[in-house]
């Protein structure tokens, strides 16, 4: 029988790696690795890949560890492969608004170092300041920006990831206008690691904005939010975000969150504009900048974070927000919950509340079944409630492509141990 021990030492004969035995950390939902393997660089990835495969180990990918309680529970795993080595700025092409970044690399830090050059990657997912940039990547994972911005795979344009057997593939470039090669970069984008290990990636910049400002409006109904956006929009208004939140108790009231960021005099117009259309729909409103307007946010984002309760990604029809308010308020009976995000995209947050797994799972079912909800993904919760019901849940057409994906990118199932969607 082979031994961690056995593992570990086998491991230690690869270059450039560095081979230690797991500690407490290094857990992942109950499972201990056999052997932590921290690469330096795409080199030694690909070396212990190759490794992995050829001796048919299971490889799970973790950098800061932000998204661990997404995912099924693993499979044995016999390597931990450590990304938090591989945290450079490798080239930023500021004339260019353009920045290739290593997958171990912190977003906070990044944007540190980018905002010497007065620009930023605009990715503020939850634990924002936490989350490495591969881990944003192989989740896909957005904020407030997304209203403006898109996801990191929309501002992606290059990317550098390692296959399963230590083959290492590049596609796109540095430049935003690039057509080299297959699109594998936005293949990769919310895998969670099933495919292929992310070691770099080029991004789309933003200039960071001169003056920012948030306003907090109080709308009487699910219906007047659609509304006010549809003003904003006849008004040629353009937030960088536009969040509503909904809390269990109080769904007749939706609070809302519409940040702009630009020039002082393009802002002074925006919020004039956006309290005319709020004053249209009888809405309470209050404006903020600075630390007051960074409080409201983390106070926002904090509302679909609790930490003791089951949490769900989740997307809509955009258009059919006051029907999605109805039906979640409906299904969710006595079951405390808040739900935030965009509803200009259709994506957000739901955490719900209690501990009777058999009524959380019967309301994840009946979201998962409804016409105006997508999809419905759990990002945390207890090992009682995920043995009811299946963390992804793929749509048909995903049953049929998935496995497809899994065994042309990895036919030996190296990666992943079970965890991800692939």
């Amino acid at each position: 029988m082979v031994t961690a021990a056995d593992r570990l030492r086998d491991a230690a004969g690869l270059a450039g790696c560095h081979a230690r035995p797991p500690a407490a950390p290094d857990e992942i939902d109950g499972v201990m690795p056999a052997v932590v393997l921290e690469p330096a660089g795409v080199v030694d990835v690909a070396e212990a890949l190759r490794w992995a495969s050829s001796t048919r180990l299971s490889v799970v990918v973790r950098c800061a560890g932000s998204k661990d309680g997404w995912g099924r529970p693993p499979r044995d795993v016999d390597v931990l492969l450590r990304t938090t080595r591989l945290d450079r700025i490798l080239a930023h092409e500021a004339d260019d608004l353009t920045a290739t970044v290593e997958a171990g690399a912190r977003l906070h830090d990044v944007n540190r170092a980018l905002a010497t050059r007065g620009q930023f990657l605009p990715f503020d997912p939850p634990d924002a300041h936490l989350a490495t940039i591969g881990g944003v990547l192989a989740t896909n994972d957005a904020g407030p920006w997304r209203h403006r911005h898109g996801t990191s795979r929309d501002r992606l344009i290059g990317m550098t990831v390692v296959m399963p057997d230590g083959l290492v593939s590049s596609s796109g470039g540095r430049v935003v206008k690039n057509v080299a090669g297959y699109d594998l970069g936005r293949l990769m984008v919310g895998s969670h690691g099933s495919l292929a290990v992310i070691v770099s990636a080029t991004f789309k910049l933003s200039p960071v904005p001169p003056d920012t400002r948030t306003l907090r409006i109080r709308a009487n109904r699910p219906t007047d939010v659609s509304a006010l956006l549809d003003q904003l929009r006849q008004r040629q208004c353009e937030p960088d975000a536009f969040e509503a939140h909904v809390a269990h108790g109080a769904a007749d009231e939706v609070v809302v969150l519409v940040r702009y960021g630009s020039v002082t005099a393009a802002i002074d117009d925006a919020c004039r504009e956006t309290r005319a259309c709020a004053d249209l729909i009888g809405a309470a409103t209050a404006t903020a900048s600075g630390d007051d307007a960074d409080a409201w946010w983390r106070a926002h984002e904090a509302a679909g974070a609790h930490p003791d309760r089951v949490q769900l990604r989740l997307s809509w029809k955009p258009a059919a927000f006051a029907q999605a308010t109805e039906f979640l308020t409906r299904v969710a009976g006595d079951i405390a919950f808040d739900w935030i995000g965009r509803v200009a995209v259709g994506s957000g947050v739901l955490s719900l509340g209690g501990d009777d797994v058999e009524a959380q799972a019967r309301i994840i079912r009946a979201l998962r079944t409804s016409d105006v909800f997508g999809h419905v993904v759990i990002t945390r919760a207890a090992a009682s409630l995920r043995r009811l019901v299946d963390v992804w849940a793929p749509t048909r057409g995903q049953l049929a492509l998935w496995p497809a994906l899994k065994a042309a990118c990895d036919p030996h199932d190296t990666l992943g141990a079970g965890r991800g969607p692939l």
